[in-house]
């Protein structure tokens, strides 16, 4: 069963929220005063100036509520752990970050993202999933053709059939404390993880082994630009993902095209519902037999996901 999200649950301690609330306060004023030195109101220069430079590697938008992190392509094949990582991880990450884990903690903190905790384990062994604010990961950079922009999901492919991935929103983790006033991730280089890893900075919420032998995801060559490409990744506040969901005449769950276990639908509900409440994904019913609808809809009931957030029709 998933936990809701409860009021402690992600905090920072106490010196690390300070640390952060201290820098944006340095950082708002600082924008203010530019602003009063060109004559023109704080706020209304935020609004229409676009990304604005923050920190080395890092521009802020204010109208979009988006922080634009300067990157470069490191991995253009093979199977990964992250989408993103900081120097440490290059050989299991698409992108290598041009900042800092601590900056960007502060511009996503700036911009009003809490962030929670990455994917935890007790003594016992049991599993507590990742917590935080959810937030939507774009990639834009220049191709042959021109500019472009598409979401990271389109960079990979299930590393087991190749098939694409259906979008999920990315959890702002926000990595742990290390030794001192840092992050963690400033020294391991953990990132934007795909697989569970016990420092990431944002986590994808799906449970997966960070075992070479069972890493699920690998990179699509026939997307990612070639190594050394300069990119910017743009993380905005996570919008409710549109979704196509049917059961098929061979009793195959298939989600925007893509076959998909109960499990890993269960979960891209649960997110939905965390951005809408009132979220209700239709499945639509084309099995021929009836064992595969009463199989799906246990599968479902065992999630214990919020009463009305699915039906099968």
């Amino acid at each position: 069963m998933r936990r809701p999200v409860s009021d402690d649950i992600g905090r920072r301690s106490v010196s690390m929220r300070r640390a952060a609330c201290f820098a944006v306060l340095v950082a708002s004023v600082t924008l203010g005063a530019a602003a009063q030195d060109s004559g023109a109101p704080a706020g209304a220069r935020q609004q229409d100036a676009g990304p604005r430079p923050f920190r080395p590697g890092i521009q802020l938008d204010w109208a979009r509520r988006a922080v634009h992190v300067m990157a470069e392509v490191v991995q253009d094949r093979g199977p990964l752990e992250f989408v993103a990582c900081w120097p440490g991880k290059e050989h299991e990450s698409l992108v290598r970050m041009n900042c800092s884990a601590g900056d960007l903690f502060m511009a996503l903190g700036l911009l009003g993202f809490e962030a929670g905790r990455p994917p935890r384990w007790d003594a016992a062994g049991a599993y507590t999933a990742p917590t935080g604010d959810l937030v939507d990961v774009t990639v834009r950079w220049n191709a042959a053709d021109g500019p472009r922009t598409d979401s990271m999901f389109g960079w990979v492919r299930n590393r087991t059939d190749g098939s694409a991935v259906v979008p999920l929103p990315w959890v702002y983790a926000g990595s742990v404390r290390g030794p001192g006033p840092v992050l963690r991730s400033d020294d391991s280089g953990s990132g934007f993880a795909v697989v569970d890893q016990p420092d990431s900075f944002l986590q994808l919420d799906l449970r997966q082994s960070s075992q070479d032998s069972l890493l699920w995801l690998a990179a699509n060559p026939e997307a990612v630009p070639p190594r050394g490409a300069p990119v910017t990744l743009i993380l905005r506040p996570a919008t409710v993902p549109a979704y196509e969901a049917t059961l098929d005449a061979r009793g195959d769950l298939m989600l925007n095209g893509v076959r998909i276990t109960a499990a890993e639908l269960a979960i891209r509900i649960d997110l939905a519902r965390r951005l809408d409440a009132s979220y209700e994904l239709s499945i639509t019913n084309q099995a021929v037999l009836k064992s595969d609808v009463l199989r799906l809809r246990a599968a479902l009931e065992r999630a214990a996901l919020p009463a009305g957030s699915w039906r099968i029709r």
